[in-house]
């Protein structure tokens, strides 16, 4: 096809009678463009998707039927040494209005283009991809040594107050934490998952293909008080496993975004995204302003390239930005992300929690520092705080970041429980928001005797509410607790 013709085609889009024909005659031409001779082999163009989203008004299944018969057209046209392009089966994209379509044979880019011309389409995009940001390695960042599997070795206990919180009632139960992630390790006796979740790597798992989201789910909601390694920040809330990374640590866009959908869906009412890319990505917008709209709280990594440059999904307006805060100080770490990156700070610099294999391991990055603020969403919300007040309750109560988080807090959840136990939240702001996958350092190493507590012992006993132990203090050197009964 000639470009007169193109041209021709792209001005009958004014006419809606012809803009589906239009569109067809537009995939026709790079049908023939991408046509291979029939001595070459039939897969010239890798496979990919291209994401496409509905008019406002026009019904996903009119849009895919027009999207499918410009498929068919540019078949016919391409004859028979080019896969045509197919819709691809995601009820989760279709409930944000978008359809998924396999470029078969042809350009991912030109398709986007042509099908971007279609009657009832508002646009069209390259279905992107989500991957790991490279390890930290700064001198903050995690040393080399093994961890005391214990709680009193993870020191955002004590720099948020953990104790005060989990004293004053507030444990996140019932709080549903759906960690959208490379999986978890469901068997790792220091986690409880509610279910096997979803998996949209076509891995045909939710367990932990990687290593990262299992961190992240203990950060969150290890559970706490039961002799085992540490303790989350919300310990008795329920972890929902969403593998949208494959095992190698990266994501399509249409893996995350539909396990947003999913994880709304499924009645998560906090959900962690420690996961990004430099790119922007209409069809995450979208999953997230779902999201928030059926009631989440959804906390995202800032990323860790030290700098205000926009990472995203991180930006957009329904995820809650989280920047890495220093051991020393009240300040971020030289890696963090911030500016247009961060809502909030919080621990994010040798974090210890729960790893695959019933282990325990260190990692730092931001995307330690989102899990915490997804556990202090669950106390808050546990406590009755509607999920759209949970960033004002901690900036309300929170304690001011200096440096290059000047304006943010981090939360103090002794400050927080204070305060609902005064009267309950009743701030009105949704968040005003702000995946990377944000990776951590492991610190490598054998395990080391754990921390004696009062009295000589070394574990908890088992976890019952109320608790049989009580925390009465955490610090730098470690936790204090009474157990049995209170005098």
């Amino acid at each position: 096809m000639k470009r007169t013709q193109l041209l021709a085609a792209l001005d009958y889009l004014a006419e809606p009678t012809g803009a589906i024909y239009a569109g067809i005659i537009v995939l026709a031409a790079l049908a023939a463009c991408t046509a291979t001779p029939p001595a070459q082999p039939l897969a010239i163009v890798p496979s990919a998707r291209v994401l496409v989203k509905g008019s406002a008004g026009a019904s996903v299944k009119a849009v895919a039927s027009a999207v499918q018969v410009a498929a068919i057209s540019a078949a016919t046209a391409a004859g028979p040494d080019v896969a045509p392009p197919s819709i691809v089966a995601a009820p989760e994209l279709a409930r944000i209005g978008w359809i998924a379509v396999d470029t078969g044979g042809l350009d991912a880019d030109a398709l986007a283009m042509a099908l971007a011309t279609v009657h009832g389409v508002d646009g069209a995009e390259v279905d992107g991809r989500r991957a790991l940001i490279a390890p930290v390695r700064s001198a903050d960042a995690a040393p080399a040594f093994a961890l005391d599997p214990m709680i009193g070795a993870q020191w955002a206990h004590a720099k948020m107050n953990s104790a005060a919180a989990w004293n004053a009632g507030l444990l996140g139960a019932g709080v549903l934490i759906a960690v959208v992630d490379t999986g978890i390790d469901c068997t790792h006796q220091d986690l409880h998952c509610a279910g096997s979740g979803r998996d949209f790597t076509g891995s045909g798992t939710t367990a932990d293909g990687y290593g990262h989201g299992t961190h992240v789910a203990g950060i969150a909601a290890a559970i706490g008080a039961n002799g085992i390694g540490g303790s989350g920040v919300a310990p008795r809330a329920d972890l929902l496993p969403v593998r949208v990374l494959d095992s190698g640590g990266s994501g399509a866009d249409s893996w995350i975004a539909s396990g947003i959908v999913y994880a709304a869906d499924a009645g998560a009412k906090v959900i962690n995204l420690s996961l990004g890319g430099s790119a922007p990505a209409s069809i995450l917008d979208d999953a997230l302003n779902y999201a928030v709209g059926k009631g989440a709280f959804v906390a995202c990594a800032a990323g860790n390239d030290g700098t205000n440059r926009a990472s995203y999904p991180n930006v957009y307006a329904g995820c809650v930005g989280v920047a890495a805060t220093k051991k020393d100080g009240e300040v971020g770490t030289s890696w963090t992300n911030y500016g247009v990156n961060a809502d909030v700070g919080a621990p994010g610099d040798s974090i210890m929690s729960t790893c695959v294999n019933n282990a325990e391991c260190q990692y730092s990055g931001t995307s330690m520092a989102s899990p915490m603020i997804a556990g202090v969403a669950a106390l808050a919300i546990g406590a009755g705080v509607r999920p759209g007040d949970v960033l004002a309750l901690i900036n309300r109560t929170g304690v001011a970041l200096t440096a290059r988080l000047a304006g943010l807090k981090r939360p103090d959840l002794g400050a927080m429980a204070a305060a609902l136990a005064a009267a309950p939240a009743t701030a009105t702001t949704a968040p005003t928001r702000t995946a990377t996958r944000v990776p951590p350092t492991k610190t490598p190493g054998g395990a080391v005797p754990p921390t004696p507590f009062p009295g000589g012992g070394t574990a908890l006993p088992p976890s019952g509410l109320p608790w049989p132990c009580m925390v009465v203090a955490v610090d730098a050197n470690g936790v204090s607790l009474r157990c049995g009964r209170t005098p």
